[in-house]
């Protein structure tokens, strides 16, 4: 799963990343969901996906929206359901690290990019150990109102607290 960031499209950060080019050589499935849009085509929340409210598991709706993906890709095409992998830059790395999280029975591994863990949301104590990939860009990794160095380190820190298997990237830009 790849999931765009505020903004952006699923088009745009399957152009951007590149990921096609990548499954073509590959041959694994890749899902690039599209945020909620309106009828004038934006996006309905300001922050494209639902990670910034203290809704859950059945309550959140984009939670329940990858459910119900990764249930229909799994019908429609041959999976292991043990290598579930999710990312996404932004408002994507965020909401990557929240499914992550509170998807972690699924998810085999999480990969956020300019992402982390919103201020005020509690941290799963029920959360598996899913594997982190933490990437950002250092002290001026900072968009859209969010630091993300400091989401990062946050996120860094919490899930080495609850013991997840974790890959620090600091690209410094």
């Amino acid at each position: 799963f790849l999931f765009h960031g505020v903004g952006g499209s699923a088009d745009g950060i399957l152009k951007d990343s590149q990921f096609a080019t990548l499954q073509a050589k590959n041959n694994f499935v890749l899902v690039v969901p599209e945020s909620e849009r309106g009828a004038d085509g934006k996006a309905v929340l300001k922050t494209d996906w639902y990670y910034g409210d203290a809704k859950y598991d059945l309550d959140n709706p984009d939670l329940t929206y990858f459910d119900d993906l990764l249930n229909c890709v799994g019908k429609s095409f041959k999976l292991d359901p043990t290598r579930v992998y999710i990312t996404g830059m932004s408002g994507g790395g965020l909401f990557s690290t929240f499914v992550g999280l509170h998807r972690s029975k699924v998810v085999a591994a999480a990969a956020p990019f300019s992402g982390g863990y919103l201020a005020g949301l509690t941290f799963p104590q029920e959360a598996q150990k899913t594997p982190f990939m933490v990437s950002w860009g250092g002290d001026t990794d900072f968009a859209f109102s969010q630091d993300f160095n400091a989401l990062a380190s946050n996120l860094i820190a919490a899930l080495s607290g609850h013991g997840n298997p974790l890959v620090q990237c600091n690209h410094g830009t």
